[in-house]
């Protein structure tokens, strides 16, 4: 199985292209993680718990045996030209976002 398949940014990174893009795959996560724009907020919830539903009873997620801990990190520029003190700076800065998940 292609992980590149299966997985997308952050849901607020993503546009409309690349929304149908990732949503063009029928395994991908975000079917269970990302509100289409013509979605309501109920329809959301029913369609993301269907997709979940099927993505664990057909294998694609599955639950690990033991406890495990993932680390990850999170890479983001952000562009602050508008700000006074930052125009002296060239008005970008990255910021490196990392945390712990234990399952």
């Amino acid at each position: 199985m292609d992980i590149g398949k299966l997985v997308c940014p952050v849901y607020d990174t993503i546009d409309a292209v690349q929304y149908q893009r990732y949503a063009s795959e029928e395994n991908n996560i975000i079917h269970a993680t990302s509100r289409r724009k013509d979605m309501d907020r109920d329809e959301f919830i029913d369609h993301a718990k269907k997709n979940l539903t099927r993505l664990v009873a057909s294998g694609v997620l599955a639950e690990r045996e033991k406890p495990a801990l993932y680390i990850y990190g999170i890479m983001f520029t952000l562009c602050l030209k508008s700000s006074p003190s930052f125009r002296k700076n060239q008005g970008e800065a990255s910021i490196l976002l990392s945390g712990l998940y234990v399952l």
